[in-house]
């Protein structure tokens, strides 16, 4: 992640399809924009597996049949007009349209109602008849002769009661013990309705929060706001659509002084192209064989489909402009992920970076130009062959800088066994968080900022994570208490998070947290680290100290 305001993307799911062996990250702002996404991409994936299927299905339905041939060559054929188009639409970006119609603010918002259903209430079960002194099986009687001893019928008259007083009492204990379960249910039933409330209650209160803060962006945007702005050119990239299928990502920061607008756009890589050029049927092996275009021939279209989607991107936000004309130029710093081969490690090179004027750029007829001839005219800075994945820099970075942001000083390597962090000055606390979060996220390149002083609450600490997939912009907020921190102070964490821009918020205390806490951070961008994970993320970069609130609080008193 490279900027100050980056996209709100708080939501992702990893979507797999095993059939096809694909899988994709999707991201998105709020609940209802990531299930739209995930629907969409599963729709396709679907509908192509479906395809595929129905391919095989007839081939194995036509495996015996005298037309099987005839059939499978025409089958190839079909896979071969498959193919072509897509290299048609490859070749032609910039002669179709593939964008999206006007911006609406509310499709940033979550529309989606609480979608756990209510638990249902058990049904009270009916007793079983009580046993009643007159019935028959109460009632035996005796023959003739027996009938005539007093002895025999007071006898028959006790086992009878006897066995009525049996039946009442296994009766009575059977409705006694059906009643305690019903009731157990019941006290289950009414904890699940209480947790069933709160999460509820949590779910609107969060969906509120985010549409208001999606009508606040809106409300500022006319005011010509910074971070409304992003957020506007943000969401004008996102949904645009690319013939080519990859991961997509982007990151926009734009400059009031200057009216420009700086955008990191995540480009596919040369294996993200189809290159089937044709599909044949070898009638004497009973088997399809795919004719794959040369090397030569896709390294060109590479390069040819990178320079139109660039083009394509300066295009959608010049047009989606010129109601506003917020924007006098563009810088465009294309980016790919793949892996560096001299460290067997993931890396993003930036492969090129370009800026336009809006004035030039209308002058320019998209549908008789060169691309690449164009971003060499245009002194846009590249390798001369894209394909080498050669690292450029930027012409101008998004700027990770804050006004907020202090210079820290050092105080780990000051600190030993007997240092008590629960009762450490606030300000070395901080400073400490800062250093342990540089140990974390320097090995791959991050950094960690302290903010200026603010005691409690705010933004201690930002760190900046390059790693595409688990990274981006984070608060990290230092809670030195003695105390359990309530949940209110996630829930100012997480509102922080959705007012910065950030990926990931990260709270930690010297103490430990409540249930509610916890709660509340399930299923949020929010890591909560206690006092004890605290100490073994010191002990694991080699300083051991120690934490004794019962101490600290002695010495506050």
């Amino acid at each position: 992640m490279r900027g100050k305001h980056m996209t709100k993307y708080y939501y992702r799911q990893t979507v797999t399809h095993e059939g096809l062996n694909k899988h994709r990250i999707i991201k998105a702002p709020n609940r209802r924009e990531l299930k739209n996404r995930v629907a969409l991409l599963e729709n396709q994936w679907d509908e192509e597996w479906r395809r595929k299927q129905e391919v095989a299905s007839r081939r194995l339905m036509n495996e015996q049949v005298r037309e099987e041939h005839a059939y499978n060559q025409e089958e190839a054929i079909a896979l071969t007009y498959e193919a072509e188009e897509k290299q048609k639409m490859l070749e032609s970006i910039l002669e179709n349209d593939f964008l999206f119609g006007g911006f609406d603010w509310d499709t940033l918002k979550n529309f989606e109602n609480f979608d756990v259903q209510k638990p249902v209430k058990p049904q009270k079960p009916e007793p079983e008849p009580k046993p009643e002194r007159s019935d028959f099986k109460y009632n035996k009687k005796l023959g003739f002769i027996k009938l005539l001893s007093k002895d025999n019928r007071e006898r028959n008259q006790n086992e009878n009661l006897e066995l009525f007083n049996a039946d009442v009492e296994k009766w009575s204990q059977f409705v006694e013990n059906e009643e305690q379960r019903y009731q157990s249910k019941v006290a289950l039933y009414e904890g699940l309705v209480e947790k069933w409330k709160h999460d509820k209650l949590n779910y609107d209160n969060e969906r509120e929060l985010e549409n208001k803060n999606i009508d606040l962006l809106r409300e500022k945007f006319s005011e010509g706001n910074q971070e409304s702005i992003e957020v506007y050119f943000q969401s004008i990239i996102d949904e645009l659509i690319f013939p080519v299928e990859y991961s997509r990502d982007s990151f926009v920061e734009y400059n009031v002084e200057g009216n420009y607008l700086i955008v990191d756009l995540k480009l596919p890589t040369i294996e993200d192209l189809p290159t089937i050029k044709e599909v044949k049927y070898i009638k004497s092996r009973k088997e399809f064989k795919e004719v794959a275009f040369s090397k030569t021939y896709i390294d060109k279209l590479y390069e040819k489909v990178i320079y139109s989607l660039v083009l394509v991107v300066f295009k959608k936000i010049f047009i989606s402009d010129n109601r506003y004309n917020y924007v006098e130029s563009v810088i465009i710093n294309g980016f790919i992920e793949t892996v560096d081969l001299s460290t067997g490690l993931n890396h993003s090179p930036f492969i090129l970076s370009t800026e336009v004027k809006k004035s030039d750029f209308e002058i320019i007829n998209l549908a008789n130009i060169d691309p690449k001839e164009w971003f060499r005219k245009n002194k846009g800075i590249s390798a001369t062959k894209l394909t080498t994945l050669t690292p450029v820099a930027p012409i101008a970075r998004i700027n990770r800088e804050d006004d907020r942001f202090v210079d820290g000083y050092e105080i780990i390597n000051t600190m030993d066994d007997d240092t008590n962090l629960a009762s450490l000055d606030w300000m070395d606390f901080e400073n400490l968080i800062r250093e342990l979060f540089e140990k974390e996220f320097n090995s791959n390149g991050g950094e960690v900022k302290i903010t200026q002083a603010s005691r409690d609450g705010g933004v201690d600490a930002v760190a900046f994570d390059p790693d595409p997939l688990k990274g981006g912009k984070i608060i990290i907020q230092a809670k030195r208490y003695t105390n359990v921190v309530g949940v209110s102070a996630v829930r100012d964490l997480y509102g922080t998070l959705l007012n910065e821009g950030a990926n990931k918020g990260i709270l930690v205390t010297t103490s430990n947290y409540g249930a509610d806490s916890y709660g509340f951070a399930k299923d949020k961008p929010i890591t909560l680290i206690n006092g004890s994970e605290l100490l073994y993320m010191l002990q694991k970069h080699g300083h051991k100290v120690k934490i004794d609130l019962e101490e600290a609080r002695k010495l506050m008193k």
